[in-house]
């Protein structure tokens, strides 16, 4: 069961996009669900999700810890198909302060040879810089394309509506892994690369 809204028609009415979340969710309850995962734009929408889990009239979840452990995975396969250690990768978050991205930065601050956390929020940008930099050598941006061209490994898990990184803000052989919806790179990079 989907709600067929798109990203942008959900941030220009936000109420609405609740209210088509809530019947979705509603449908699922009545065909006998019990457990219902946000995903996408659905699980921003209303306060983080907040709104549609206080009226749900059945348990909500984002799935972003599913999503953290799956980017983790993939990172981790695409570094030893490449042959890249990890531990010798500058590694870049895009999102860091959001919960897939504070998840996979506190997972990769143990293995990696430094990070670049990205996000607007710097209250929690500094907080989570602070919490990390026991663990690894941790640089702190608002500049999405500046800490790309830096990095090893991209992950970008924004709530962005946009592009963001684009080929030319990308350093040669990268592991890029983009978990945002709508994409936060640039869909040329794919035939280039």
């Amino acid at each position: 069961i989907l709600c067929p809204l798109l990203p942008g028609q959900m941030v220009s009415n936000q109420d609405q996009a609740v209210s088509h979340i809530l019947s979705a969710i509603e449908l699922a309850r009545n065909k006998g669900v019990k457990l219902v995962g946000l995903g996408g734009f659905t699980s921003i929408i209303g306060n983080n999700g907040l709104q549609v889990s206080e009226r749900s009239p059945i348990p909500v979840t984002s799935g972003n810890t599913y999503t953290a452990v799956v980017l983790l995975k993939s990172i981790s396969l695409a570094a030893k198909r490449l042959d890249l250690d990890l531990r010798k990768s500058d590694i870049a978050v895009i999102g860091a302060t959001g919960d897939i991205g504070s998840a996979c930065a506190r997972k990769l601050a143990l293995s990696c040879k430094s990070l670049i956390l990205v996000a607007r929020n710097e209250d929690k940008l500094f907080s989570l810089a602070r919490e990390l930099r026991s663990q690894c050598p941790v640089e702190i941006s608002k500049k999405p394309a500046q800490a790309a061209c830096k990095a090893h490994i991209v992950i970008t898990v924004t709530s962005a509506i946009t592009t963001i990184i684009d080929a030319q803000s990308l350093k040669a052989g990268s592991i890029v892994c983009d978990a945002s919806y709508p994409a936060n790179i640039a869909y040329e990079i794919h035939g280039k690369r």
